[in-house]
């Protein structure tokens, strides 16, 4: 018998989301130090629990500064995945899904900060209509 398929969600409960934030950070780490030691690649990641408290591994190298410098230098194209440039050429559907995802995601950050926008600007203009006319805003 297979193991059950876990709906991902976010958990409500905060004992129950840093503990299974503890777990699932020690099966991550494992994850990053195999993938560093087979691939022979230079790893960074970065995770911060529920809490606020930062893990932090990083493969080969073994010195975040010198991974993050060598990210920096790197020009924007060359960061990007080609993937995210031609999705049309994606023919793995659990990738589109991840794409649809972040890019939902991302679209959700970008109307809530459009909503607080409008929102400033009308309690600007609600204030400029109340006072008297020609006195000045400080």
């Amino acid at each position: 018998m297979g193991r059950k398929k876990l709906l991902i969600k976010r958990l409500e409960c905060a004992k129950a989301r840093q503990s299974k934030y503890s777990k699932r950070k020690i099966g991550i780490l494992k994850k990053a130090k195999e993938l560093s030691v087979l691939c022979d690649v230079d790893l960074a990641l970065v995770m911060f629990s529920p809490s606020g408290t930062p893990s932090v591994y990083v493969g080969k190298d073994k010195d975040l500064h010198r991974v993050v410098e060598r990210l920096s230098i790197m020009s924007i194209e060359d960061r990007e995945e080609s993937e995210w440039k031609n999705p049309h050429t994606i023919n793995d559907l659990a990738k589109l899904q991840i794409m649809e995802d972040h890019l939902v995601a991302s679209l959700d950050c970008i109307r809530a900060k459009k909503r607080d926008l409008i929102i400033q600007e009308q309690q600007n203009q609600s204030i400029q209509a109340s006072l008297p006319q020609g006195e000045p805003i400080i």
